[in-house]
């Protein structure tokens, strides 16, 4: 337990993100769906859309801001919020195919330690969120993004669902395909 006047380190963490877009990128994500080798990896091709991965990112493979989803004031938090949402207002004309998340600690007031692709680089990489289609960002038309960490009985780790929208077009993505193959093989 925390002292009265005692002081937590980090204070406040700030949960951030960008949007992706490298199209290399999504390229190699995509090479099941190209049938190499004349094989059909239908049932598997977009295993990797389905899979949040933990890689650093340059500032080459986003666009150039970043947003905020969510504060976390360490000395009241109690657990991880259900759903982390920023709503984008985009710059200019895009296709993203991801987005890419991290934290920013807030060490004392003034002193931040930033772990994203436009920080200093750290140990700590940053998470990627695929999207299993490009995605068309255009000015004046706000994109809604969604980032839900949930727990599952038949895991250890986080499951998580995500998804970008701007009203008309969206992409909803989720790790629940891990999940059916642990239930059904056991593993």
């Amino acid at each position: 337990y925390l002292a009265e006047d005692g002081v937590m380190l980090p204070s406040r963490i700030f949960l951030k993100a960008a949007f992706v877009s490298d199209e290399e990128l999504f390229k190699e994500m995509s090479f099941f769906r190209s049938r190499p080798y004349s094989v059909d990896f239908s049932v598997v091709e977009d295993w990797l859309f389905h899979t949040t991965t933990l890689k650093h990112f340059s500032e080459k493979q986003v666009l150039d801001y970043d947003f905020d989803l969510c504060e976390m004031d360490m000395k009241e938090c109690r657990e991880m919020p259900a759903e982390l949402t920023a709503v984008v207002s985009p710059m200019r004309e895009a296709t993203i195919y991801g987005i890419c998340g991290w934290f920013e600690a807030e060490l004392a007031p003034n002193i931040h330690l930033g772990t994203g692709p436009f920080d200093p680089f750290t140990h700590w990489d940053q998470i990627f969120f695929p999207l299993s289609k490009p995605f068309e960002l255009v000015p004046g038309k706000d994109v809604k993004v969604v980032i839900c960490p949930a727990t599952s009985p038949l895991v250890e780790e986080t499951v998580w669902s995500w998804s970008v929208s701007d009203g008309q077009t969206t992409i909803e993505m989720d790790e629940n395909i891990h999940l059916s193959w642990i239930d059904e093989h056991g593993e």
